[in-house]
């Protein structure tokens, strides 16, 4: 019995520690996206939530997750306030488009946004579909 007994303390104290190592592993992985997205002022996305993905149709895009905030005169929809799942990082989502279909996903920091924009004339989101 002594013996079942220090291997259940043993099996929790290992899966304590994993879940330990994995929260710190996480932790420091959002910084490490935070450091480059501050550095590099954009950063790849593989997804935007589970069906916005590089090849993606516009239309599933705007019918998960709504209109844009606003769009570039490139064609490029941004999205504010988007967050990185699993993670503390956030900034702005950049989808750009070909041919009706996603070609690039990105997160943008502040001044990355801001650098677009004041580097390209405005356009209203009716005149850029």
């Amino acid at each position: 019995m002594k013996n079942i007994s220090s291997l259940r303390a043993l099996l929790l104290l290992s899966s304590i520690a994993a879940a330990v190592t994995s929260a710190v592993q996480a932790a420091d992985l959002s910084a490490s996206v935070a450091g480059q997205l501050a550095s590099q002022g954009e950063i790849p996305v593989r997804q935007a939530g589970p069906y916005i993905e590089v090849g993606s149709y516009r239309i599933w895009v705007e019918s998960h997750l709504g209109r844009p905030a606003s769009v570039l005169p490139d064609g490029t929809w941004l999205y504010r306030n988007f967050q990185v799942d699993d993670s503390q990082v956030g900034g702005t989502l950049a989808v750009s488009f070909h041919n009706g279909r996603v070609v690039t996903l990105k997160l943008l920091s502040n001044a990355r946004v801001a650098e677009l924009k004041s580097h390209q004339p405005q356009t209203s989101l009716i005149a850029s579909r």
